[in-house]
């Protein structure tokens, strides 16, 4: 079964008798099925499955060090999905403009990408921890310049 719908296309194929599968394509303008092989399955399907490796190596990647959680609200799931993604590309164009960063010698890490997301992390909550010990060392002082008050009062 196909529709085609101005630029659009959708294709129903049923590979066994308890599934079906649905694809929309705006590359294919026919539904054309490849009768040479034995699985007569669509062009769509076929230049799909012949594509999908970055779709796999990204869902490969982003699964080792995820930020994603279990959760029930479907747009947290697009939350940490979006966060993951934002993640993994600015790794790579970090990887495509620093081509020698961490290759030293005494560099034991091979992960690039964990190297990578601890230094952004790191870099993230620097300034707050830096912030949070001047303003306790100003709390600290006060402190103690209040308590030789009171006891200067005593």
């Amino acid at each position: 079964m196909h529709i085609l719908l101005c630029d659009t296309m959708v294709v129903s194929y049923a590979p066994n008798k308890n599934k079906t599968v649905l694809v929309m394509s705006t590359m294919h303008e026919q539904p054309d099925v490849d009768l040479l092989s034995e699985s007569k399955k669509p062009y769509a399907i076929l230049d799909y499955n012949a594509t999908k490796g970055a779709v796999d190596s990204f869902d490969q990647e982003t699964k080792g060090y995820t930020c994603s959680r279990r959760t029930r609200r479907w747009p947290m799931r697009i939350f940490y999905y979006l966060v993951d993604a934002a993640a993994f590309n600015a790794c790579v164009i970090w990887k495509l403009q620093n081509p020698t960063w961490r290759d030293h010698a005494h560099s034991v890490r091979l992960d690039k990408r964990r190297g990578f997301l601890l230094e952004v992390g790191h870099g993230r909550i620097r300034p707050l921890i830096t912030h949070r010990s001047v303003t306790a060392d100003i709390i600290m002082s006060s402190a103690i310049s209040l308590s030789s008050t009171v006891s200067d009062w005593s």
